[in-house]
C-alpha cells in the first residue's frame, strides 16, 4: 500500500485546545496560591513591606545595604516616632546596590510618598554588577516579590533602559520561582569556590569591598549615576534631602550630615555623599 494512498487524520484540535486550557487553569491556580503563601505573606523584603503600608505616608525613607539595617531593629521606628512624632520605614536590603535601591525607591514613591530619604552608602555596593543587576533577577528575592502593575511596570523598564535580562521579567510575571522555591545552590559552590589543601602556599588577602575604590568610569558608572539621581530626585520636594560634598569621609555605612553644598558629588574613597 501506497503511503499517498493512506487517509489523512486531522489533528484533534479540539483535544488540543482542552489539554492547553487545561494546563493554564491549573498553573494559574498553582501561581495565585504561591502568590498568597509566599509572594504576600509576611514581610521579609522591601516591596513586601511596602505592599503592606500602601495608602501611608511616611516622614522617613531609608535605603541602603547592611549597615542601614540596624535602624529597623528592636523597636527604633516606634521610639522614633514617639520622641519625634515622625514615621520612618526601612527598606535596605542586604547586599544591595543602588541600582536595586532605586527599583525600591521607584516603588516606594507610588506607595508611601515619602517625605524625607535617608541613603546609608555602602562602597561596596559600587564596585560589581552582582550587588545591583543581579540583586534584581535573584531568585530567592522574586520569591518573595508580590505581583503588581506598577512594580511590573517598573520591572521592564530596568530590562529596557538598564540591560536586565528578560527572563527575570518573565520570572516575576509567571511566578516561577515562587512555584520553584528550591534548594537553591550555595553561593559558594555556584561560583566554584576552591579551598586551599594542606601545604599549599596561601594566596594574599585582598582587601576589604568597603575598602575598595569607587569606579570613575565604565558600566558600574551608571549605577552612580543612578544614586546621584535617587538622592536629587527627594531634594525637589519641600524639606527634602540636599546632596553635597563633604569635607571628610564619614565611616563606612554612616551619612554625615554636615554643611552641603548643591549639586556637589565627589567619586572616590576620598570623599562621599553628605545629606543635609
Amino acid at each position: 500500500m501506497d503511503i499517498s494512498d493512506r487517509p489523512v487524520v486531522p489533528l484533534p484540535r479540539r483535544r488540543i485546545a482542552a489539554f492547553v486550557a487545561l494546563f493554564a487553569l491549573l498553573y494559574a491556580g498553582a501561581a495565585g496560591i504561591a502568590e498568597v503563601t509566599i509572594g504576600r505573606s509576611g514581610q521579609e523584603t522591601a516591596f513586601q513591606k511596602l505592599l503592606a503600608m500602601r495608602g501611608t505616608q511616611v516622614d522617613w525613607l531609608v535605603l541602603g545595604a547592611s549597615h542601614a539595617l540596624p535602624l529597623a531593629f528592636g523597636d527604633i521606628p516606634k521610639r522614633l516616632e514617639a520622641d519625634t512624632g515622625q514615621s520612618m520605614a526601612v527598606l535596605a536590603e542586604v547586599g544591595a546596590g543602588p541600582l536595586y535601591n532605586g527599583f525600591v525607591f521607584r516603588q516606594a514613591k507610588r506607595d508611601i510618598a515619602p517625605r524625607h530619604l535617608l541613603y546609608v552608602v555602602d562602597s561596596f555596593a559600587f564596585t560589581s554588577p552582582r550587588w545591583n543587576e543581579e540583586r534584581i533577577t535573584d531568585r530567592k528575592l522574586l520569591r518573595k516579590t508580590p505581583l503588581r502593575p506598577s512594580t511590573a511596570a517598573i520591572m521592564a523598564d530596568l530590562t529596557i533602559r538598564r540591560g536586565i535580562k528578560p527572563t527575570a521579567l518573565a520570572d516575576y510575571l509567571t511566578a516561577f520561582s515562587k512555584l520553584n522555591t528550591g534548594p537553591f545552590p550555595a553561593r559558594g559552590l555556584a561560583r566554584g569556590r576552591r579551598f586551599r589543601q594542606p601545604g599549599s602556599p596561601v594566596a594574599p588577602r585582598r582587601p576589604k569591598p568597603d575598602r575598595l575604590p569607587l569606579p570613575r568610569s565604565g558600566a558600574n558608572g551608571r549605577t552612580e549615576r543612578l544614586f546621584r539621581r535617587v538622592v536629587f530626585d527627594v531634594r525637589r520636594g519641600p524639606g527634602g534631602w540636599h546632596a553635597g560634598r563633604g569635607r571628610q569621609a564619614p565611616p563606612a555605612g554612616t551619612i554625615s550630615r554636615g554643611p552641603a553644598q548643591r549639586g556637589g558629588f565627589q567619586r572616590g574613597p576620598a570623599h562621599a555623599p553628605s545629606l543635609a
